[in-house]
């Protein structure tokens, strides 16, 4: 949300939304019979089948879960004032006077994400600033003093007007920082309560209410009777809270993920408490991230994320047990741009036929186990329908499950759900594919992992490349119960052309000219001074536009200083490590490159490390920690970046944010090493070089003793280019 950050009309197919119960007979005429659906996400009860593994999720979770996509709204003073948190010396309730906001631009926000397959969309009604969207009785901070509508306006209510009328869930957002009453007040929290009752009670049907962490007011607002108070007033309410709120006592239902990238793990559960009072309870996670990251409210002269970058979002998020909240921000007409809507019509575009390639439905399926009682035979995970499920046996804790099509088929995404309703059950899995007669046990995805995991929950994706199987089986090494398989379908994802990448520009750093051919630098270099080389800090031989240095750490006065030298035409370090010590590239003026167009990098390399060896790592926006986190904090560093550090103060404030990497060892013989961007891996969050469109360092780390005997190091690189 912007509150963790510092720094129309669709011509388009829409997605169906099934408004009839999952079991129903009658299916939707086209879009995903088993993506989100909008209305009710509620399945007929299955009688016979395995008894629910605690914790499992309640009526609303799951209905919740099942939606999957989700958006975000970002509106509000910010949207005009050019910051993300405002500024309270010009925000005045004058500022906000959208001009083409009514209730036809509203539901064409509505028409637009519904067509993206969104089944839910939250709303901030009131963000930092404290300027109420709707005409509240607690402040004239508000639409009603605006000259938006002469007064008479209420954004509130256009929304979920139109969200109602579109059959899609409302979702609310209300700001417990607010810097215009301020928060801080000792009765903030019955100022805070009858905003929150006014907007529980005068809009119908609210499904998710979020509280966000960041400068929320701890000491003098009881957490645990807002969250009570909202329940009362909406029952099926889900609950969301920032860190800092539940570390009040306070438990939520629906928990932060801790980035704001759009970025989950194979090894998010709704098990996992963390954020969410580290209790015995069921908790799906929330993946929130924006349309114009890193800014959540719209500004002009900035633009969407690619469709592409898009993709890689919901691969990371919906396929992997995780909701995805797209924020989507109006701009200050109180319309959607026509770059967001393009890219949500181009998602909801690509997302159908995904989920209309479905190669595995009504094929033929076994399974080496099956439930006693009708209705959860093996088929049951290939017809389509995601409230049936095939189950195992009865005290079964292993089991098979092959899909045999007519004919071979080709495909690049593989799909698993479980009926979550029963609790995640599997606890280890993988996936085996058989070609020319023969099972591969360890097909490969796209980045070279296999296909396996220990979470399920409610989706897992897995893309691979292209591929041609004559059977796929999913194998349950492990669970918890008797396993039980809601989906599993292998599909045909669109492809998808990369542009080539615009500048990257505010706190995301200035973009780099890439160099005129694929070489970096082989270290060449002829000062134009004629003057004598310079052995420890020199800028790149010939490498077009491109300009920099090499550098190395630590140096001078320390106790083990590494020594750099070019004088012969490659990068020569040597010296003792005893201490953290590394060496790697800096750019000139600049500081994200762009290396979309190849592959990886290539370097030569050779010499001694007693034996060590090197680490290499790129590292990329969306790994490096972000700047405006770091001053905020009180930090020192000044890279940019988007990630946002889990915890840590200062030159450690990392922590949660890290480099991927792939260990390079080093002999006496000249080498050359070819380092491709998926070689890379156990970087946080971005696992492996996703975005080579964003690279924001290249660096090699010596392996620290850490109090031990140091070790000398005398090696040699040169020829460092790109992979074509």
């Amino acid at each position: 949300m912007a509150s963790r950050l510092f720094l129309c009309t669709l011509a388009v197919a829409a997605i169906s939304i099934l408004n009839a119960s999952c079991g129903s007979t009658t299916k939707a005429s086209s879009g995903p019979t088993d993506g989100p659906t909008g209305g009710s996400q509620a399945c007929p009860t299955i009688s016979g089948g395995p008894t629910a593994l605690a914790p499992h999720p309640s009526a609303p979770q799951l209905a919740y879960q099942r939606t999957e996509l989700t958006a975000f709204i970002h509106f509000g003073m910010a949207t005009f004032d050019g910051t993300e948190q405002g500024n309270m010396s010009v925000d005045q309730p004058s500022l906000f006077n959208p001009t083409n906001l009514d209730a036809t631009a509203v539901a064409q926000w509505v028409s637009a994400l519904k067509a993206a397959g969104i089944g839910q969309a939250m709303l901030v009604t009131k963000h930092s600033t404290g300027f109420c969207l709707w005409p509240t009785a607690t402040t004239s901070f508000s639409v009603k003093s605006s000259p938006w509508m002469g007064g008479q306006g209420d954004v509130v209510r256009l929304f979920t007007d139109a969200m109602h009328a579109a059959g899609l869930k409302v979702a609310l957002y209300l700001a417990p920082w607010d810097q215009s009453y301020p928060s801080s007040k000792a009765d903030y929290e019955t100022y805070f309560k009858t905003q929150l009752t006014e907007l529980l009670t005068n809009y119908g049907p609210v499904h998710e209410i979020e509280f966000d962490g960041f400068n929320a007011p701890t000491s003098n607002v009881d957490w645990k009777s807002v969250f009570a108070l909202a329940k009362q007033l909406q029952p099926d309410i889900l609950v969301w809270a920032g860190p800092e709120i539940v570390k009040t006592g306070a438990v939520p239902d629906v928990q932060w993920i801790g980035n704001e990238n759009g970025k989950a793990s194979r090894t998010t559960s709704s098990l996992d408490t963390s954020n969410c009072g580290n209790g015995n309870t069921w908790c799906p996670y929330e993946c929130n991230t924006s349309d114009r990251t890193p800014n959540w409210f719209w500004h002009p002269n900035q633009s969407t994320i690619s469709l592409s970058s898009m993709l890689s979002v919901y691969f990371n998020t919906v396929g992997m047990n995780c909701t995805l909240i797209f924020n989507v921000p109006p701009s200050n007409t109180g319309q959607f741009d026509k770059a967001d809507v393009d890219l949500l019509q181009q998602f909801g575009t690509w997302y159908s036929a995904l989920y209309a390639s479905n190669l595995l439905q009504g094929q033929v399926a076994t399974a080496d186990s099956t439930w006693a009682s009708a209705g959860f035979a093996a088929g049951k995970a290939v017809d389509g329908d995601p409230c049936t499920y095939w189950a195992a046996a009865s005290g079964t804790t292993t089991a098979r499950l092959e899909v045999t099509p007519a004919s071979p088929v080709t495909f690049n995404v593989i799909s698993i759900r479980e009926p979550i309703d029963l609790g995640e059950r599997v606890s280890k899995y993988h996936v085996e594919i058989k070609q020319d007669g023969a099972w591969n046990t360890t097909p490969l995805t796209t980045s070279g992992a296999k296909i396996q995991g220990t979470v399920i929950g409610q989706r897992q994706l897995w893309q691979l490349n292209s591929t041609t199987a004559e059977a796929i089986a999913l194998v349950i090494d492990s669970a918890r119960d008797v396993p039980a398989i809601a989906e599993f379908s292998v599909m045909t994802a669109p492809g998808v052309s990369t542009p080539d990448a615009g500048p990257i520009t505010g706190n995301d750093g200035t973009l780099c000219p890439l160099p005129a051919t694929p070489l970096i630098t082989d270290f060449t270099f002829t000062p134009s001074d004629s003057g004598t080389t310079d052995t420890t800090k020199v800028p790149f031989g010939s490498s077009g536009s491109l300009s920099g240095g090499e550098y190395v750490y630590p140096t001078g006065t320390d106790s083990y200083p590494l020594t750099s030298d070019v004088s012969a035409s490659n990068w020569h370090i040597s010296g003792n490590v005893g201490t953290y010590s590394g060496l790697g590239l800096y750019f000139d003026g600049c500081n994200v490159v762009d290396a979309s167009k190849y592959q990886g990098i290539s370097f030569k390399i050779s010499g001694s490390m007693g034996g060590n060896q090197l680490t290499f790592g790129v590292s990329t926006l969306n790994d490096s920690i972000a700047a405006g986190w770091i001053n905020t904090n009180g930090g020192n560093s000044t890279a940019p970046g988007r990630c946002i550090p889990t915890s840590g103060t200062g030159q450690y404030s990392e922590q949660g944010c890290s480099t991927p990497t792939k260990t390079i060892p080093v002999t006496s013989t000249p080498a050359v090493v070819n380092v491709l961007w998926s070689d890379l891996t156990g970087g946080s969050p971005e696992a492996t070089v996703a975005t080579p469109a964003e690279i924001t360092g290249i660096y090699w780390t010596l392996p620290w003793s850490y109090g031990g005997t140091p070790y000398p190091v005398d090696i040699v690189i040169d020829d460092l280019s790109f992979i074509p």
